[in-house]
């Protein structure tokens, strides 16, 4: 069995349990992973029939190529799709959080009663097969080679913009679709912002420098951040450097099956806390990469998710002090049957890393 019958059939039969059927997808990191699609509009239709696939004129021969489904309908008007395969009048379930309450005026207009509902595809996605953590892994893989180089050929007049702009051009350059995200490339003060912009400051010109970056390949993210504190010469805070890494490396060791995402959170919270440093820290601990650099489980506070075998999480405490700069180590890490195996290899130490000893495959 392929492993796109083999998805579809197993969230066929998930919606059969729960009653949901028809279920309409609009979600496209949903309709590529059910499906193979990587285009920019499409539609799909799941019911107990088969796996129905629409997509307009401009895909019609990459939709032949890609597309595993029960039949490829090529519409003009989205509206077409409906009709060609649910009689009017029909109940029709969509994923609440991902469709747009534009798009559902439109299945109302179209003579069809839309009932939202949690997405159902979620669930299926948390869980990474071999083939999917094998390729997170080379996306992760791809992006430390491009930061390493770049690294090695930063100087003192380059300016964050400068720097951001030659990571993603490495990353390109060695095989990526793309970036998971405009990368944060942040010195000094500014590395207090957790989600910095680049700008036209010298990056070297503080003692702090923090680096957020990550890849596509084959569709799927990277995600790794490191702070380098003694880019000017001297430690920047030392202290802080030890909470960080050592509230990253407990929040790992507290990662296995059956864990509650909250727990893991809490472990790297509790050591911020005990250091001071607790209220500096002002974002949650992790959360999923795939298909999407951010998705399911969340490793917060808040979160009620739980941990199983073949996720893939970051692990990633900070500490951001106004005014002066900030800290975050990040790793990606997989649960495994019995912890955590990272996927991502430069050390966390918060100087530089020796370029010909670390370990980036």
């Amino acid at each position: 069995m392929s492993e796109w019958r083999e998805r579809q059939e197993k969230l066929v039969r998930s919606l059969v349990r729960r009653g949901k059927l028809p279920f309409l997808i609009t979600h496209l990191p949903d309709i590529r992973y059910l499906t193979g699609f990587t285009g920019s509009d499409a539609l799909l239709l799941v019911s107990e029939g088969g796996v129905f696939f629409g997509t307009d004129g401009r895909y019609l021969t990459q939709a032949k190529e890609e597309v595993h489904a029960s039949e490829v309908y090529i519409y003009r008007r989205k509206r077409d799709f409906f009709h060609r395969f649910l009689r009017r009048g029909s109940s029709l379930y969509f994923d609440q959080e991902r469709t747009s309450f534009a798009f559902y005026r439109e299945m109302e207009s179209g003579g069809y009663s839309p009932l939202p509902e949690k997405s159902p595809v979620k669930k299926l996605r948390m869980r990474k097969s071999k083939e999917e953590r094998e390729i997170i892994q080379r996306a992760a893989i791809i992006a430390t080679s491009a930061f390493l180089r770049v690294l090695s050929r930063i100087t003192p007049d380059q300016t964050e913009r400068e720097v951001a702009a030659a990571l993603e051009f490495e990353m390109k350059r060695l095989g990526a679709e793309g970036v998971s995200f405009p990368p944060i490339v942040a010195g000094g003060e500014n590395s207090a912002k957790p989600h910095a912009r680049a700008g036209s400051r010298k990056l070297l010109g503080g003692s702090v420098a923090l680096f957020d970056f990550g890849c596509v390949f084959s569709g799927y993210c990277s995600d790794e951040t490191v702070t380098l504190t003694a880019v000017s010469g001297r430690p920047w805070r030392q202290r802080v450097v030890d909470a960080v890494k050592k509230a990253q490396d407990e929040a790992i060791r507290a990662i296995r099956p059956g864990v509650r995402c909250s727990d893991v959170d809490r472990k790297a919270r509790e050591v911020l806390d005990r250091k001071g440093y607790g209220k500096y820290f002002l974002h949650s601990t992790g959360h999923g990469v795939g298909l999407e650099v951010h998705e399911p489980p969340s490793i917060s506070p808040f979160s009620r998710e739980v941990l199983r075998e073949g996720m893939v999480v970051t692990v990633e405490p900070g500490v951001y002090i106004p005014g002066e700069g900030g800290v975050r180590f990040e790793d990606l890490v997989v649960v495994t049957g019995t912890g955590a195996e990272r996927l991502t290899y430069i050390p966390k130490t918060g100087v530089i890393p020796d370029i010909q000893s670390t370990r980036a495959r």
